[in-house]
């Protein structure tokens, strides 16, 4: 069913209030950075790098992933 496309509805729909909460925002964002972090880790160390490179390239993207 598609919204209401008056003036009035669709300014009524941009002054309410979100209909979902931060929470679900920061669920979503938090499996997506353990995915990456993990693609990434997980492709280091099957490409046979040092551990200290393994540790930095996950550290990094972890600080990547929070900007």
């Amino acid at each position: 069913m598609k919204p209401p496309r008056s003036r009035e509805a669709i300014r009524a729909r941009l002054e309410a209030a979100p209909s979902h909460g931060d929470l679900r925002d920061f669920i979503f964002g938090a499996i997506d950075g353990t995915v990456t972090t993990f693609a990434v880790v997980s492709g280091v160390s099957g490409d046979g790098l040092a551990a200290g490179v393994l540790i930095i390239l996950g550290v990094a993207n972890l600080v990547a992933d929070m900007a």
